[in-house]
């Protein structure tokens, strides 16, 4: 048991940190790989189960405990599984990565994709406004049941429907299996959140990063670490879809 998880709460950082922030540190201080059943990620799977944190933190009352466990969870930064497993990240390789609170970066990145939708919905055309509530059905389908959901597979769909949106009405085509497996690797760097974010922000917004022709997505791929580079200077823009000269029919 590593000093973490000694804490009692009279001890006078208790009264400087809040307790969940010192919940969650003593979680993600003593990880092992796990895996859930039906799912071949890695996992850090948290050394204590669920109950066992009334015992590790028996000076705090449970209900404070209940508290910040449900706060982390909300948040997105821990996930249980059937029998009191905590889960706190995944494992890379070597490496940990702690999951990441739905960000801040994601909520833009939906609240730009709805603009984007309807803007894409405006010329007076029924073909256009029906394939617009269709796009917009399936992407609250992911944000409905949670990006922390989604699949690599949901990821490459969810850029064919901002290519849609992009161009005016083009249809996407994955040119081969390698450019359908990118999405994984902008998820070997960034959290599922964050992935989302720079979909949307790096499709939609293209031209602030490249000024040659339309999206790919190997393009987005590649140029992630510039995206999400934006995204945290809060540089990303409002515009987004390219100007179209013509209304196209053919979904």
């Amino acid at each position: 048991m590593n000093g973490l998880h000694k804490l009692r709460k009279e001890f006078s950082v208790s009264g400087i940190v809040d307790f969940e922030i010192l919940l969650y540190m003593a979680l993600i201080s003593n990880v092992s790989s796990g895996k859930v059943e039906g799912d071949d990620t890695v996992y850090a799977l948290c050394s204590c189960k669920r109950d066992d944190l009334y015992d590790i933190f028996a000076t705090w009352d449970e209900s404070e405990i209940d508290k910040a466990v449900d706060a982390l969870l909300h948040k997105g930064l821990i996930f249980m599984d059937t029998e009191g497993g905590i889960y706190a990240g995944e494992i890379r390789g070597s490496r940990f990565f702690p999951f990441n609170a739905e960000s801040s970066i994601a909520d833009a990145a939906i609240e730009k994709l709805r603009e984007a939708i309807k803007s894409f919905e405006k010329p007076r055309s029924a073909l256009r406004r029906s394939r617009g509530r269709f796009i917009a059905e399936q992407i609250n389908t992911y944000i409905d049941r949670g990006i922390s959901e989604m699949t690599p597979g949901d990821f490459t769909t969810l850029f064919t429907y901002l290519y849609e949106i992009f161009t005016g009405g083009e249809t996407y085509t994955v040119r081969n299996k390698t450019e359908y497996y990118q999405t994984t690797n902008i998820l070997k760097a960034y959290d599922k959140f964050t992935t989302f974010a720079i979909l949307v922000e790096g499709t939609l917004n293209y031209p602030a990063y490249d000024r040659r022709g339309v999206p790919t997505l190997t393009r987005v791929s590649v140029m992630k670490d510039t995206i999400f580079g934006a995204l945290s200077r809060g540089d990303g823009s409002k515009d987004y879809m390219r100007e179209v000269d013509d209304e196209r029919e053919g979904f």
